[in-house]
């Protein structure tokens, strides 16, 4: 057993009390210098009732439990959550993944010892999971009603058997499982044996069968793809693998859900997408892609209308996180996130960053050391910094919610995380279905206080109008969104002027992530080349960071070493920045790369440039365009100028005509262009 989890002296449990009290004070629960005590403040359903007047949560030590057990026990805990928060698995083993092994904490703690600051919340650690067994024989607010025998040769019952914990409240166990703990297991009815059932049919008939056998008792609005090891023995599979863990088990199980293990491309994609059509609007998917990637999964649900809680193969109790009882923890985050909003800054000409961690739409990454491990860091709160975070945990998770507000620093700020309430690609929603998500996101957003975003397309929605349905959504509670990773092109850039008093005027922006790679000396290069080449000041400069290779001990030290020309801000500010820089302004939009690649002009020949203009004001604008060609280390020279007119709001592509001489040929210089006689970008140039 796990020798850390089962010390539990007296002397901590006196340090536990003090810091008890000190996080009641911080969440404004202290009166008179006196604890008045949460139990008083919750109802007493908020905790699981195991006994006779005994509110007590049960915490099982999952420590060294084979795959099988691991599906056992996540299901029983499925099932005794179903109405409440009765159970709270923890599994001590840290992630085995390079992202996550970096910092060193188990994967539960964080989230396991924050729960224990609630004084209504009494938590009872079993060292021996079966133990679970002696405790519940007379509890009566959940029904098992017997166990589901698998196959452990065919390890994607394993699956069929969670379905049934769903839709008949049966227990999936092996044969080995009840012949080794029959003290535990012997008042357990065996209603359903698999073993043999399904020898010899493939992963894709299993799952026809399932379908067919199982959908219809399920809960229509709840799935989960979750994948199974694909041959035994028992003792080989694994128990922590990304795409096989249990872990995840207990929310689908609690919601009455439906398991399948399907890719969404070869022969499998035709049932996934029947059971995504079959299933009610805007539904959960939990689990992740199984074998044809991220980015067709994503797309495969939104074409539906459905919802993906991210990555969430490891994303433990869940039944507990949505059920446990909070009360005032949604306010409570609504609050730290408006009290930033009332910061106020005032406009430099300097060029102006914002840094967003990426993954924050993902269970896996939110619940596992606090995201990903990124929020212990100690560098957090040295920088203005923009974390994702998943509107719904307002209804999924609002204990989670209220660890994040109640830790957060003065320069921590929160996003709502990919594409809305939950992970979606706009692009791929039809738009009548996009219509219904946007309004749902809004309540959610109304609930966090949230009012910046992030969207994945996975190239952004910049077509058919969608841009223009979130302004209409979402217009009175978003200030800005950014399109998430690495694009490369500023011609995207929107401004929306609010219509009304209600409205924010909403700023949407492509990234300006670095191309390639991911290494920060990399960023550091391509930032600082990006600030030379793009001369207008100021320079909104939005990033993404991407969670799995950068930190924000990574963005620290960038800004280090960008120096004193560069400012970070919060996302919010940032948009606020960038309304009150673009109002009036006429601006030259940069080529599809940047930093620009280099532009070839033909010697001796006439040459066409399209640079792009947009008038984000909302009166015509008279510019005078100029553009000079010069030569490095020479005089020659070429200067042209042009007036345009531009109607409000209007973006138009120019054709300029440019006579280079053949003396430039096998030469290198640069464009550059002007805007009303300032500098605003410069492009390298080879003559050929």
């Amino acid at each position: 057993m796990n020798k850390e989890f089962s010390k539990q002296s007296k002397k901590k449990q006196s340090i536990e009390r003090h810091e008890r009290r000190d996080f009641l004070k911080k969440i404004g629960l202290m009166s008179g210098g006196t604890a008045m005590g949460l139990l008083g403040l919750f109802p007493l359903h908020a905790c699981g009732n195991l006994g006779k007047g005994q509110n007590r949560i049960l915490v099982p030590n999952m420590h060294g439990m084979t795959y099988w057990e691991m599906l056992m026990f996540s299901c029983l805990q499925g099932l005794m959550n179903r109405t409440q928060a009765n159970v709270f698995l923890y599994y001590p083993e840290k992630s085995r993944e390079s992202w996550y092994s970096r910092y060193p904490v188990d994967d539960e703690r964080v989230f396991y010892n924050w729960y224990k600051k609630y004084d209504h919340l009494q938590f009872e650690e079993i060292d021996n999971p079966y133990g679970i067994f002696e405790k519940i024989h007379s509890n009566k607010s959940f029904q098992l009603n017997g166990c589901v025998i698998v196959d452990t040769e065919v390890p994607a019952t394993a699956n069929i058997g969670a379905n049934y914990a769903s839709i008949e409240n049966l227990l999936p166990v092996t044969e080995t499982i009840l012949k080794n703990n029959k003290e535990y297991l012997t008042n357990l009815p065996v209603k359903r044996d698999l073993r043999g059932q399904f020898q010899g049919m493939s992963k894709l008939e299993i799952y026809e069968w399932a379908f067919e056998q199982q959908w219809p008792q399920a809960n229509h609005s709840r799935v989960a793809n979750l994948g199974t090891p694909q041959a035994g023995p028992a003792e080989q599979m694994p128990t922590n693998s990304f795409h096989t863990s249990n872990r995840a088990r207990d929310f689908t199980v609690a919601e009455k859900g439906f398991f399948f293990d399907l890719a969404s491309g070869g022969g499998e994609y035709e049932l996934k997408d029947r059971i995504f059509q079959a299933m009610d609007p805007q539904g959960y998917v939990f689990g992740w892609h199984q074998g044809a990637g991220e980015t067709n999964h994503i797309r495969h649900l939104s074409k539906h209308g459905q919802l993906a809680l991210g990555s969430s193969t490891y994303a433990a109790n869940f039944s507990f996180h949505s059920r446990v009882e909070v009360p005032g923890a949604v306010e409570r985050f609504r609050e730290k996130v408006v009290a930033g909003l009332r910061k106020e800054e005032v406009l430099e000409e300097k060029i102006y960053l914002t840094f967003i961690l990426s993954d924050g739409n993902s269970l896996n990454f939110i619940t596992r050391r606090g995201l990903g491990g990124q929020w212990q860091l100690p560098e957090r709160g040295k920088i203005p910094f923009g974390w994702e975070i998943l509107p719904l945990l307002a209804k999924e998770g609002p204990g989670i919610l209220d660890y994040f507000q109640a830790t957060a620093t003065e320069n921590d700020f929160f996003v709502a995380s990919v594409s809305g309430i939950a992970d979606f690609y706009p692009r791929a929603v039809p738009k009548d279905k996009l219509r219904g998500i946007l309004q749902e996101t809004g309540v959610y957003l109304e609930k966090t206080g949230l009012s910046s975003g992030v969207v994945m397309g996975p190239k952004g929605p910049t077509d058919d109008g969608r841009v223009e349905l979130y302004h209409e959504i979402l217009g009175d509670k978003i200030n800005g969104i950014i399109e998430g990773y690495d694009r490369r092109s500023a011609k995207d850039q929107r401004l929306f002027y609010k219509e009304k008093e209600s409205q924010h005027d909403m700023v949407w922006l492509p990234t300006s992530n670095p191309r390639g790679g991911k290494a920060l000396d990399h960023w550091i290069q391509e930032i600082k080349e990006l600030s030379q080449s793009r001369t207008r000041r100021p320079l909104f400069v939005p990033l993404h960071i991407p969670a799995h290779k950068l930190t924000i001990t990574d963005m620290v030290k960038l800004l280090e070493e960008l120096g004193d020309d560069f400012k970070a801000v919060s996302p919010d500010m940032f948009y606020r920045l960038f309304v009150s820089a673009h109002r009036n302004s006429v601006v030259v939009n940069p080529p599809e790369s940047f930093p620009p690649e280099e532009m070839i002009l033909k010697a001796g020949n006439t040459n066409i440039l399209t640079p792009e203009l947009q008038n984000f004001s909302r009166n015509p604008k008279n510019v005078n365009l100029g553009v000079t060609v010069t030569v490095i280390d020479s005089t020659l020279e070429i200067q042209i100028e042009e007036l345009v007119r531009l109607e409000k709001e209007e973006k138009t592509e120019l054709e300029l005509k440019v006579e280079i001489p053949g003396k430039f040929k096998d030469k290198a210089g640069q464009l550059e262009y002007f805007m009303n006689g300032r500098s605003s970008m410069r492009i390298p140039v080879k003559f050929i």
